[in-house]
């Protein structure tokens, strides 16, 4: 069994102990030989945890361990304030007698928190002795593979086409009912989702539906909520505060006169009069529309279907092998490892033909050749627990067994996530970060790639399932399947709870708490009794009864680490999220109405995001912005915002920073020299900017570089030079651009994704494009007066891919055989000409 969360937290406060004891603050002599009594009560309890949370079986180990929790959080948080303190003295040093006497009290504060943080500890560690555990080390933190390796696609199928082409010929047959429903029954991880994608995917639908909608419901039927999803689908606007008698009116108007194929999937309970009202409101499409389901409940399929009810099988054992065969081992590699083969079979044997257990156990497999590993797995008593109909996978409790300890931390918290909707990668990450869940082993690499390595961990291991990938075929969007979501709930607790419409109590030890869908304010007040809050994820337009309940709210919700008000149609954000001084992520966006950002927000030192994409109104940053250097990500999207270069050179921890639709802002100032941290800068739709600082040439940790419709700019000849790490370059929008800067031969050893579309006056690329011995992919896209590659284009023996689309002249030259160019290209692997693969 690998380690517990308990092991990630108590490694991650030794961690913060040590740096203090070197770094940070000027402590008196008896505070830190509290904080190293701390460190070494810490460390004796951290050599038995293994052992302990082994043990968690037992009620009496599971209650010391869940006191031990308690007091570990607790400490957490005294280590937070003396971060915000340290950081606090750095940014006020000049008011030296302010923080004097500021230190005297904090000092004494502190002090006394700390022994009794001190004191609680010691008397766990005292009533270890009872239990005689063992010292175990183990190995806590996920590292790095030590070599990549592509995983097996989402849309990468195995025995299933013979039931997609069953559904396709139900979705295609002539009945003598207006509106048909199909619905698809079976066990959880058998594929029902993925077979209603294959059938609504079918080229032979495309034509016959006149519209094709898809609903994740995965909950019970709830006749109002699903009608929002559809027009939401649709026509792509939430209306999620309109009454019903206004969403049945639009309804109309989409689903009349029209042949519809509807997708429900993932429903719960089929009650029968919710579905009689929603199928009421569905029979206004044109005769042959169809509905198709997909439920793990036979009750609510037979309520729900006017067709017999397609039961999904498990797959064969030809086709099981073929799928773990594809997860477990590389091309071919089966045939070396015949050992491995036979202990596969029988382990593919206990899966019950349940694709998901076979993707599952395939992944945690993958990687590993030591015949002793495979044995254990197989012998492993998790897998022969009996599955009941319904419950979570045995086989995915044996993978969340063997999650490193911070995985199993940044697992558990995806549970606060929507079920069945995609999440967004690099929000994740942020939202991980925020709770101190990722963890350097070195100090030297920066903790959005562990994020990523740990992100791509849960991907390998078939807890996520890649839904997006970006024009560097790197992943974007993932979701969890349904039966992943349940088993990261069971895990997490009552740590983590997703509020439902209509709770009017929250039990007082939650810390993390999520908030989506359809709300009223009341489910929202029973927050107000929570004490130790540390998530607050709230996106729900509330309006100004939020901002109301936000100023009795946060006051009693100091240790909150990260709170999103997004799409919340608040006004103002209280001037009292100044005092959230443990907060480190901020999510403002689509609030349109929000004028300005309140003084207060300076004082947030440990604040790591601040995301304000569409706050279209907000003018200008408080005049001590430049007071958050802990700032990473920041998000700005205003056409009245200035930037205003004091407060932007001083955010010297800044990573990303996108800037979208700023129309005031005319040229980026040469301050931004400073951000020497900067490894993305996105600049969209700033349509007076005419220029880039000509400082660009200091950011040398970037990364990836994208100028999107920005029509004034134009890039003079020595443009780029210094930007010695850059690997991704996109130039979108740029009508004054003639031809690519020479700079860009400048970092041939880094570059490999180069997009270059709308640039309608591009005349020629230069010769030196020749020269990006990395580049991996290059898009042209909308280039129409582009006549030609450049000569030296056959010396980019990287390039994978190749892309042209919508470049009248270049295509004709790449040509496939007889092209005037194609003899520079025809070293490329993939081609693309509009389009089409050539």
């Amino acid at each position: 069994m690998a380690e517990g969360i308990l092991c990630s937290i108590a490694e991650a406060i030794l961690r913060k102990l040590s740096f203090f004891a070197v770094n940070e603050i000027q402590l008196a002599t008896s505070f830190k030989k509290d904080l190293e009594k701390l460190n070494d009560t810490l460390s004796t309890i951290r050599a038995v945890l293994l052992d302990a949370e082994q043990q968690e079986v037992n009620h009496a180990v599971k209650d010391w361990l869940r006191k031990l929790k308690d007091v570990l959080h607790d400490a957490q948080d005294l280590l937070d304030d003396l971060s915000v303190e340290a950081l606090r003295q750095n940014v006020e040093a000049e008011w030296w007698l302010m923080t004097k006497v500021r230190n005297f009290f904090f000092c004494s504060e502190m002090g006394r928190r700390i022994v009794d943080i001190r004191e609680k500890l010691e008397a766990i560690s005292e009533e270890r002795r009872a239990f005689h555990f063992r010292e175990q080390v183990g190995n806590h933190l996920i590292t790095k593979r030590e070599e990549t390796y592509s995983f097996v696609r989402f849309t990468e199928v195995v025995g299933r086409e013979n039931d997609k082409n069953a559904i396709v010929e139900l979705l295609l047959g002539n009945t003598e009912e207006s509106l048909s429903v199909i619905p698809i029954v079976g066990m959880g991880g058998l594929g029902k989702t993925t077979l209603a994608q294959l059938a609504f995917n079918d080229d032979s639908l495309k034509g016959y539906f006149d519209l094709r909608i898809w609903v994740c419901v995965s909950d019970d039927i709830n006749e109002k909520k699903i009608v929002q999803k559809i027009i939401e689908d649709v026509a792509g606007v939430d209306y999620v505060n309109r009454c019903m008698e206004y969403l049945h009116r639009l309804l109309l108007e989409i689903l009349k006169g029209k042949k519809f194929l509807l997708v429900l999937d993932d429903v719960w309970n089929g009650n029968y009069a919710e579905w009689y009202r929603l199928r009421n409101l569905l029979t206004d499409g044109a005769k042959g529309s169809k509905i198709l389901v997909t439920t793990r409940y036979k009750n609510s399929a037979s309520v729900m279907g006017t067709v017999s009810l397609y039961h999904l099988a498990g797959l064969s054992d030809d086709d099981c092998w073929s799928l773990f065969e594809k997860w477990a081992f590389r091309e071919g590699e089966s045939t070396r490892y015949q050992n491995l083969v036979i202990i596969g079979f029988q382990l593919v044997g206990k899966c019950g033909g349940v694709p998901l257990a076979i993707r599952t156990l395939g992944s945690l497999l993958r990687l590993e050749r030591e015949e002793s590993y495979w044995l254990s797995v197989k012998n492993n008593e998790i897998l022969d627990i009996a599955q009941e109909e319904n419950d979570i996978l045995p086989v995915l409790w044996l993978s969340y067994d063997q999650l490193p300890s911070n995985l199993k931390e940044c697992f558990a918290y995806c549970s606060l996530l929507p079920k069945g909707q995609e999440f967004d990668k690099d929000t994740l990450i942020q939202l991980w970060m925020a709770q101190d869940f990722i963890q350097s082993s070195n100090g030297n690499e920066q903790l959005e790639d562990i994020g990523s390595w740990y992100f791509d961990e849960l991907v390998s291991r078939s807890f996520f399932d890649v839904v997006h990938q970006n024009y560097k075929a790197e992943t974007v969007k993932c979701r969890m399947h349904d039966l992943v979501h349940d088993l990261a709930k069971s895990v997490a607790g009552k740590e983590c709870l997703t509020v439902k419409f209509g709770t009017t109590s929250i039990f007082k030890s939650v810390r993390h708490v999520s908030f989506f869908g359809y709300h009223q304010i009341e489910d929202v007040k029973p927050l107000r009794k929570v004490s130790k809050l540390r998530t607050l994820l709230l996106p729900v337009k509330l309006g100004r009864s939020l901002e109301r309940l936000l100023d009795a709210l946060l006051p009693c919700s100091t240790f909150l680490r990260v709170l999103d008000l997004s799409y919340s149609d608040i006004e103002y954000l209280p001037s009292c999220i100044g005092d959230i001084k443990h907060l480190r992520y901020l999510n403002l966006n689509g609030n349109n109405s929000i004028k300005y950002l309140p003084d207060s927000i300076c004082k947030l030192y440990l604040l790591q995001t601040l995301k304000l994409l569409g706050c279209v109104q907000i003018g200008y940053f408080p005049t001590k912005f430049s007071n958050l250097k802990s700032l990473r990500h920041l998000v700005i999207n205003s056409p009245r915002m200035r930037i205003w270069e004091k407060q932007i050179e001083s955010l010297t921890s800044l990573q990303y920073l996108r800037i979208v639709h700023c129309d005031k802002i005319v040229s980026l100032s040469e301050g931004m020299q400073h951000l020497t941290s900067l490894r993305t800068l996105h600049i969209h739709n700033c349509g007076k900017l005419t220029s880039l600082p000509s400082s660009i040439g200091n950011f040398i940790a970037l990364q990836n570089l994208e100028i999107v419709n920005c029509p004034k700019i134009s890039l003079f000849e020595d443009w780029g030079l210094g930007l010695v790490s850059l690997r991704s370059l996109v130039i979108k929008g740029l009508p004054q651009l003639l031809t690519l800067p020479q700079g860009i031969e400048c970092y041939p050893s880094t570059l490999q994704s180069l997009l270059i579309i709308d640039c309608l006056n591009l005349m020629t690329l230069p010769e030196c494009l020749g020269n990006l011995a990395s580049l991996k992919r290059l898009y042209i896209s909308r280039c129409p007066y582009l006549p030609h590659l450049p000569d030296s284009f056959h010396h980019l023996t990287s390039l994978q891919v190749l892309q042209i689309d919508q470049c009248p002249l270049l295509s004709t030259r790449c040509t496939r055989e007889v092209g005037a160019d194609w003899h520079k290209i025809a070293h490329v692997q993939e081609i693309y000409v509009d389009k089409v693969k050539i």
